[in-house]
């Protein structure tokens, strides 16, 4: 196999590799974590991982009995619902935590948040939450939720980024610089050539 025949097939797998990278990212099947922090003594529910599926993942629990959210995440946003029937109303320094968003599939990031909403609720805005790479903390720091229910809620999209997988990224690398040696080598090996006329 010619040095042009290996450079581009390296070309084209490094090419396959990165591309498939831009396949939509999914939490369906991930097996996720749950913390709150402050409001104690509170609870993720019965446990404090889940994995992603139908319905809500975790139940906010108070004292173990009282139930407060269901927590439903989905393939790229989370969901929260009161389930009590009297108004919510929390302290600074009341947060709720969703780690271990590590998708399912190639590696991805998370970059940001976006179409923060709610219904029902007062003193929530997007700046409510924060995140890394791979978790979402809510703070709930004076916040209100005047009603219950389904018609009541906070909801946003996780925004996520492709990560590069080296081996990929340095096939890629390969194969552009050995395309570029060979055509370089095609180009010089014809210098100096007598031409001749044909007929």
């Amino acid at each position: 196999m010619t040095l042009k025949r290996v450079a581009v097939t390296t070309l084209l797998i490094g090419s396959a590799f990165s591309g498939s990278n831009l396949v939509q990212a999914s939490l369906i099947g991930d097996t996720v974590s749950c913390s709150v922090e402050n409001f104690y003594p509170t609870t993720c529910g019965l446990s404090a991982t889940a994995v992603v599926g139908p319905g809500p993942e975790f139940t906010i629990m108070q004292q173990g009995t009282s139930e407060l959210f269901d927590v439903d995440i989905d393939a790229s946003s989370i969901r929260l619902t009161p389930t009590v029937v009297l108004g919510l109303g929390f302290s600074a320094g009341d947060t709720i935590t969703f780690s271990d968003l590590d998708w399912v599939g190639l590696p991805r990031e998370i970059i940001g948040v976006s179409n923060f909403d709610t219904f029902g609720t007062r003193n929530l805005t997007d700046s409510d939450l924060t995140f890394t790479s791979s978790s979402i903390t809510f703070d709930l720091s004076h916040s209100i939720w005047i009603e219950f229910g389904a018609d009541t809620y906070a909801a946003w999209d996780i925004e996520w980024s492709a990560v590069a997988a080296p081996s990929s990224a340095g096939l890629l690398a390969l194969g552009l610089a050995g395309l570029g040696w060979s055509l370089c080598m095609t180009g010089l090996a014809g210098v100096g050539r007598p031409r001749f006329a044909s007929g």
